[in-house]
């Protein structure tokens, strides 16, 4: 194989070099020669800034060195689930200590051009609440307040303010008393927390 050479060997090396400099700089870039090296800059941590349904992207804010959000417009990227596996609260969707929107982290792919979501703070699966009021067996819905979640840990309530007194369940023919608690899990191809549990009394 015939050498490369530009004007001087020392020349060649040096922009050698420049050109595997700004090879690597470049999001998600592995390096002309050598090992394969971890790449912070082809890594972003980030809160949503809208809603993330499953399969879907959304656009995102910058999470800072001091785990502050930058929120200007510039700065603002889109991050996107292309395995379907998450589901994410938008920034300032509902009142505080709930305005949170969810955090995680976005790798770039080079393959793609996208920012591909690696790990996202997961949806709430289950929760529990208290009846507004006494509830006979029958289909369809009632209200709960003073809602939590239950599993998993650090888990985000995504469609509905959790401080809100009329948080919506669908019942399966359960009857309870007024205050008891109500144990519910996501329906995902419905979009809905349908009850699997009532305790009776209250």
């Amino acid at each position: 194989m015939t050498e490369r050479r530009y004007i001087t060997p020392a020349l060649d090396a040096r922009l050698d070099a420049m050109l595997e400099d700004f090879e690597h700089r470049k999001p998600g870039a592995v390096p002309l020669r050598g090992q394969q090296r971890f790449r912070q800059d082809a890594y972003r941590r980030f809160e949503l800034k809208d809603a993330l349904t499953p399969g879907s992207n959304a656009t995102a804010h910058p999470i800072k060195s001091d785990d502050s959000t930058d929120e200007t417009a510039a700065s603002e990227f889109e991050v996107y689930d292309p395995y379907g596996k998450h589901r994410g609260r938008a920034k300032d969707a509902y009142s505080s200590p709930h305005d949170d929107g969810s955090k995680g982290l976005a790798r770039y792919n080079p393959l793609t051009q996208q920012w591909e979501i690696v790990e996202l703070q997961p949806a709430a699966l289950m929760i529990k609440g208290q009846l507004k009021s006494a509830l006979v067996a029958a289909s369809g819905t009632f209200d709960v307040d003073n809602v939590s979640v239950m599993q998993p840990i650090g888990g985000l309530i995504t469609d509905t303010d959790p401080a809100s007194s009329s948080f919506t369940i669908t019942n399966r023919s359960f009857d309870g008393d007024d205050n008891a608690w109500v144990y519910a899990l996501w329906d995902e191809a419905a979009r809905a927390w349908v009850a699997f549990d009532i305790p009776c009394p209250a």
